[in-house]
């Protein structure tokens, strides 16, 4: 979400990986004022590698997340 706004209400977000150096959000990256809201749905599963990774699962850098609801689990970030 590079400023924009990303609502997720159900589904699922599993399995993604960024891979390389100073990466970030291996599932979801939050920046440039983007909004993400999130009350249902799945994010599992998912990697950021590599030197100075951020945010696994969700990764917010100068934005707006809110979570009412959903799932977060199983996300590595190796930083």
């Amino acid at each position: 979400v590079n400023g924009g706004h990303f609502i997720m209400t159900g589904g699922t977000i599993i399995g993604n990986k960024t891979n390389g150096y100073n990466q970030y959000g291996g599932g979801v990256c939050v920046n440039s004022s983007g909004r993400f809201e999130m009350s249902g749905g799945t994010i599992m599963a998912n990697e950021a590698a590599g030197a100075y990774q951020y945010g696994g699962g969700v990764c917010v850098d100068n934005g707006y997340f809110e979570m009412t609801g959903g799932i977060i689990k199983n996300n590595l970030s190796s930083f």
